[in-house]
């Protein structure tokens, strides 16, 4: 897809030329809605006789974004860009504007097209010294389809009026068994429109999406030994802006989360191989350690902290203890002792909240101190270390998480996570009360989709945030065909976005194959953004 137009102007002094200034945000506007507001302009063009031709020229870089290149023979202040798709015409905003300051040639990010749909581009420009605005003739093209292989989205339903604004981002990677073939990052609109996408080698694993300060997409790639993992910076053209691999910053094995800090600093999760000794037969096994690190934008490993340090080595709340997940990169018999899959700093005591599927427990633990806070879980009986825990003491109706993710500290001081609940099979969003000072811990809301009969069971990753609006967004991001049992084969993901007043669904889509389809489509977090530009 490539399109060229011009506009050749014979100068003249004074002209009146009637403008569509039609400001939205479609589906294929940036910020996810699809209602359009239409107004007209008069635009007076009084520049001087030197500005002859204003020239568009779109590349793509993706079937739903690319580059806008407008070249003028005198130079240009670029006032104004307006895209016009299948549901009506929006303005790029100024963070799409990439070049601002008076020049014949000027750069525009478009992002938010509808694949396979016919759009145009109209741009306003003025003159150095000019009083008034020109305008190009429209550059109409059709857009490329998706690729062949792109993720298999299957929109549901939705209720803007209801939704919280924006585009929803996640992660789609596909794989059979625990050997990927292959992944995407997107985002989709309020009618699960895909509206931006990224694909590389890079995207091989579920992997944490987020968005950064500068308005940049930070993502856990993998590398090319297909085994470790590294934090990649991506600009919205899918540009690589930076990477940090294990040899840059000490840290081997990045998981879990890619948190930044205040600073611009980055908190993550890694691992380490530690012989332990002592196990029950007097064994002695290769554990994972989990080490808790932070690193700064230059490559430079601020802190760090061993888990196995912190907390108990023998604690085994399960058999997953004797998983082969970091076969790949430890070889056979390496111990999943923890499998940590989050870790978020809290800004309200200064500390990290670390989930630990593994352990079956969520632990607060104090960023300079490295104490235990409080843990949300049950004292093990494989354990003597854990009876001087800081356990939090469920009261009231509710159940203590199992096999948990993403857990979101929320500002009523509130802990929100995902529970994939493998004892029960029976996943839901859930939210706890903490009373921090009586170290008890009371359930005030969950949410399980009652569509599902029997109910849904995420196997392994999942995610729920709570939005501005109070809604919250839930990713069930492996859900089982067959939820009385483990087999993975064909599983999918769920995600819906709930009034949390009334537990009614106001989104809801399924990354999920043909019945047929042996792949596992997979979602690891999602993140509501309130446009896909900066």
């Amino acid at each position: 897809m490539h399109a060229r137009d011009f506009l050749k102007r014979t100068p003249i002094a004074r002209a009146v030329l009637a403008a569509a200034a039609i400001v939205t945000g479609c589906g294929g506007g940036g910020d996810g809605t699809s209602d359009a507001t239409t107004g007209d302009e008069t635009v007076t063009d009084t520049s001087a006789p030197g500005l002859e031709v204003v020239e568009l020229e779109f590349s793509p870089v993706t079937a739903v974004s690319g580059t806008l290149v407008v070249h003028a023979d005198a130079d240009v202040e670029l006032m104004k860009v307006t895209v016009t798709g299948p549901d009506g015409a929006w303005e790029v905003p100024a963070s799409g504007l990439l070049t601002t300051a008076p020049a014949r040639d000027h750069e525009v990010m478009i992002l938010g097209l509808l694949a396979d749909a016919e759009h145009s581009f109209e741009v306003a420009v003025r003159e150095v010294g000019g009083a008034g605005l020109e305008l190009s003739e429209d550059l109409s093209l059709r857009t490329d389809p998706l690729p062949a292989v792109f993720p298999p989205v299957q929109f549901a339903a939705s209720d803007p009026a209801r939704m919280q604004p924006g585009v929803t981002f996640l992660d789609s990677t596909s794989r059979e068994g625990f050997t990927s073939v292959g992944g995407f990052l997107l985002a989709v609109d309020a009618r699960g429109r895909v509206v931006w996408y990224y694909t590389s080698p890079l995207v091989q694993q579920p992997c944490d999406l987020r968005r950064l300060q500068n308005g940049n997409l930070l993502f856990l790639g993998v590398d090319a030994n297909g085994a470790d993992s590294m934090a990649v910076e991506l600009d919205m053209l899918g540009r690589e802006v930076n990477r940090w691999t294990k040899d840059q910053v000490g840290l081997q094995g990045m998981h879990g989360d890619l948190w930044e800090l205040p600073d611009g600093s980055v908190l993550t999760v890694a691992v380490a191989l530690r012989e332990v000794s002592g196990f029950p037969g007097d064994k002695t096994y290769n554990l994972v350690d989990e080490i808790i690190g932070e690193f700064s934008r230059d490559g430079q490993l601020l802190r760090s902290a061993s888990l196995v340090d912190i907390l108990d080595p023998y604690r085994m709340p399960s058999q997953d203890f004797h998983a082969n997940f970091w076969a790949p990169l430890f070889g056979p018999g390496s111990k999943d002792w923890a499998h940590v899959n989050a870790v978020i700093h809290d800004p309200s005591d200064d500390t990290y909240v670390v989930s630990a599927r593994h352990q079956d427990a969520v632990f607060k633990i104090d960023r300079e101190t490295l104490e235990l806070v409080w843990v949300i879980g049950e004292d093990e009986n494989t354990s003597v270390e854990d009876d001087t825990w800081p356990f939090l003491q469920l009261v009231g109706e509710g159940s203590l998480p199992n096999h948990q993710h993403a857990p979101m500290m929320l500002p009523s001081g509130n802990i929100l996570m995902f529970d994939n609940a493998n004892k029960s099979h029976v996943s839901r969003a859930v939210e706890y009360a903490i009373d921090a000072e009586a170290m008890t811990l009371t359930q005030v809301w969950e949410y399980i989709d009652p569509d599902y009969d029997p109910s849904i069971f995420s196997i392994y990753i999942g995610d729920a945030d709570l939005q501005e609006n109070g809604n919250v967004l839930i990713d069930f991001g492996a859900v089982l065909r067959d939820p009385s049992g483990i087999n993975a084969t064909g599983a999918y993901a769920h995600i819906v976005e709930v009034d949390r007043s009334t537990g009614e669904k106001v989104f809801e889509l399924d990354v999920r194959g043909a019945e047929s389809d042996p792949l596992q489509r997979l979602v690891y977090r999602v993140d509501r953004q309130p446009s896909l530009y900066p």
